[in-house]
């Protein structure tokens, strides 16, 4: 896995090239993880088994607000290319401020 370097606290917008099939994955991350890949299961099942063919970019670093907005843009200008030139298949969703209310479920329901 070929990166850029950068702030591995920063959100980041990055993207993946596959060589064999000269396809892309458009994504963007928190940056908690610096291995972080993707969320696509198509791009991930292809990664595993032939890792050497891909290279991410780092496109742009810099808040997760920012990021987001940056990420969206971009995947709505190259949304008639998924499926074909792209694994990513939709639009991401929108960053979501979970509340304090919203973190302690999610706890909850993990403990359980």
């Amino acid at each position: 896995m070929q990166t850029s370097i950068y702030n591995h606290k920063k959100s980041f917008v990055y993207l993946w090239r596959d060589s064999l099939f000269s396809k892309y994955y458009l994504g963007y991350h928190d940056g908690k993880k610096p291995n972080y890949i993707c969320s696509s299961k198509p791009m991930l099942t292809q990664y595993k088994v032939r890792p050497h063919h891909f290279k991410r970019r780092i496109l742009a670093t810099g808040t997760k607000k920012e990021m987001g907005k940056l990420e969206k843009r971009l995947l709505k200008l190259r949304y008639k290319h998924f499926g074909s030139r792209y694994y990513n298949l939709a639009l991401s969703f929108p960053i979501y401020k979970r509340t304090e209310e919203t973190r302690r479920k999610m706890t909850i329901a993990k403990l359980n």
